[in-house]
Order: C-alpha cells, then structure tokens, then sequence
C-alpha cells in the first residue's frame, strides 16, 4: 500500500503535465478550426479576398478527419473544391454563357453554405443554412470600387503587353491625346 501511494506521489505531477498539455493541443486545434470558420464568415461575400483564400486552404490540414463532424467538414470543402476547378460551366461550343456562369455561381454559392454550415457545427455554432446565406453585407460601392480597379489593371495589362495603344492625333505640328481641346 505504501508503494502505491509513493508511486501515486511521483506519478501525479507528469500524469497531470500530460493531461495539461492534451488539453492545451486540443484547445489550441480548436482555436485554430475556429480562426478559419470566422475568417471564411467574415470573408464569404468577398470570396477573392486573400484572407478568404488562404482559410480555405487550410481546411485540409486544421479539419483533418480525426472526428464526424471534422470529416463532414473535409467533405463539403471537397465538393466546394471540385466545383471551384470545374470549368465545363462556363463554356459551351468554345463560348461564354452567361447563364452557365450564373448556375456555376449559384451552385459555389450553395457548397460554400453547406460547408460553413459544417464547420459551424464543428466548431460549436448553431446556424441556420438560409442565415449564412442572407446574412453577409458587401457595400455596393466596394463592389464598384473592386470592378474599376479590375479595369485599370486589365487596361493597364494590355497596354504594357502590345494589345492597346494610347490613342493620340497629330494636329498643326503638336501632339494631343485623343479626347484634348
């Protein structure tokens, strides 16, 4: 009895460091499921935004399939995956259809839903699929801002590349840009 008691006096305290570090892992694994979920939710009506990106690729190794509710987690973001390389929406005859896009939009729209409703779950929120959907705020002027910064980059990519010229006319020996008084 009184080597039981010995062996429980020296075993105490490493049994209790383990269980405090198990406990730190587990916390730390949560809390790094939990930055991805917020980060996916603060992001999801800015899908191209960096932050977004990066979330979404770390879903494979954070969500790594060790419980139910991580692997139905793993599974929506494979679906998502799939969907987001699968090109057969947006051509048909070797043409842009805009109601192709639309339903592939639609479609994206729907596996990121199902997906941030997995992980909700998994991470310990309650949430309904038809608020994840309705509850995202994009100003429209930021969208507006984001659509001419695009023109800018692809009007800026074609001159430097050859494919667009500054027009200008040559009028009584000077040089003005098209459009000038």
């Amino acid at each position: 009895m009184e080597a039981i008691n010995i062996l429980a006096i020296l075993l105490a305290p490493l049994i209790a460091l383990q269980v405090s570090e198990w406990l730190e892992r587990r916390r730390d694994k949560r809390n790094r499921r939990l930055q991805i979920f917020k980060t996916l939710m603060a992001t999801r009506a800015t899908p191209l935004h960096l932050d977004h990106i990066n979330a979404l690729n770390m879903i494979d190794i954070e969500f790594y399939r060790d419980d139910d509710k991580a692997k139905c987690v793993v599974e929506a973001w494979k679906l998502l995956h799939a969907h987001l390389h699968d090109t057969s929406y947006s051509l048909e005859n070797g043409k842009i259809d805009p109601n192709r896009i639309l339903q592939w939009g639609d479609k994206l729209n729907d596996l990121m839903i199902n997906m941030l409703h997995e992980m909700a779950k998994c991470v310990g929120y309650t949430f309904e699929k038809s608020s994840l959907k309705k509850t995202s705020y994009f100003p429209s002027g930021y969208g507006e801002l984001e659509q001419q910064g695009h023109l800018v980059r692809e009007g800026l990519a074609k001159l430097f590349s050859g494919k667009y010229a500054i027009p200008i006319e040559i009028k009584d020996g000077t040089i003005k840009k098209m459009g000038e008084i």
